[in-house]
């Protein structure tokens, strides 16, 4: 599994993207200094995605949003080759992009949060993806004990660390998102142990966790290794 990493300097100087088989492309984007840009190609959305930007109440919450649906359109689109991008929602809520016949499926994921924008796209496998900002958050045990594991909610009241609890939201959200099933199922029916998933005491097998180190945050990529 190769995973590339990249930022605010090569989606201002995108041209056409590979994607290989076996890559996942990891895209770190601090939405702020692109403020110009994300509203330069505010075209590219569809009609009803920049209705329901001008519905969110402060301005960083839409530029987060825009510049998330922004950066998705013109990556899927170079990555694809394909003029018109057209996006469709799985019955949990996931977007996901089907190609024409004869394509080459691209699955993709999104998260923000704070001043980050993450995108991660592979081909034929289902990834997912996470960020979180670790602002204070007193309640973070309570909220352990009630959506993790007992024994993730245990090592979290030992260390009385709150950057564990968004470690573990952050890993346990990503797969959750690859899945396609969001919190649906809630989180405690699997457990994250280093970098790989629990499930019934047993390692799930084809599936990864990646940390994605960025200061002040909790950020994962989690990834199905063989494609489906």
């Amino acid at each position: 599994m190769k995973i590339e990493l990249y930022g605010n300097r090569e989606l201002l100087n995108i041209g056409k993207l590979e994607l290989h088989t076996g890559e996942v492309h990891i895209w770190k984007l601090r939405w702020r200094e692109l403020e110009t840009f994300w509203n330069r190609h505010k075209p590219i959305l569809e009609k009803e995605e920049c209705q329901k930007a001008e519905h969110y109440r402060f301005h960083e919450d839409k530029m987060r949003y825009l510049a998330g649906k922004i950066a998705v359109r013109m990556l899927l689109k170079e990555y694809s080759g394909e003029d018109k991008i057209v996006l469709r929602q799985g019955k949990y809520g996931k977007l996901y992009w089907k190609a024409p016949p004869g394509q080459r499926q691209i699955t993709f994921n999104l998260s923000h949060s704070g001043e980050w924008v993450l995108a991660i796209f592979a081909s034929r496998q289902a990834v997912g993806i996470d960020v979180q900002e670790m602002g204070e958050i007193s309640e973070y045990m309570e909220i352990a004990k009630n959506f993790f594991t007992e024994e993730e909610a245990t090592e979290i009241q030992k260390t009385e660390s709150p950057e564990r609890f968004y470690q573990y939201w952050a890993a346990k959200e990503a797969y959750l998102k690859a899945l396609g099933i969001g919190l649906n199922k809630g989180m405690d029916f699997f457990s994250v142990r280093e970098n790989k998933i629990i499930e019934k005491g047993k390692i799930k097998s084809g599936w990864k966790l990646y940390p994605i180190l960025i200061k002040d945050y909790a950020a994962y990529a989690a990834v199905q290794e063989k494609g489906r």
